[in-house]
């Protein structure tokens, strides 16, 4: 059941930058579709989600959420940029979409 994607993201999945930090991180990568999914979920809500919802609108067992996210910022967060960002004790996961989009060349 695909939701329709937000352009930028279908432009950063396949965009080169991308496929090579996906080589760089390889096994730890997580699936395109996971990651479109997580982007999407993020993205409906300004960037900014509360882990449980988070787990909820992408579909991710709260048990493999910590998990995710580490390899999502693995693929995500090149030369440390803080693109993607999570906090339990702020309770919250943060997307800075204008980070991607720049670190990414999708402007």
């Amino acid at each position: 059941k695909p939701v329709s994607s937000a352009a930028w993201i279908e432009r950063l999945v396949s965009s080169q930058a991308y496929k090579d930090q996906k080589e760089f991180v390889r096994r730890h990568a997580p699936d395109d579709e996971i990651i479109r999914r997580c982007l999407e979920a993020l993205d409906l809500q300004g960037g900014i989600m509360t882990p449980a919802a988070f787990s909820k609108a992408a579909y991710v067992p709260a048990g493999r959420l910590d998990g995710l996210i580490a390899r999502i910022q693995r693929l995500l967060n090149v030369d440390g940029y803080e693109i993607l960002t999570f906090s339990r004790n702020e309770n919250r996961i943060e997307l800075n979409v204008q980070k991607l989009k720049r670190q990414f060349d999708l402007e």
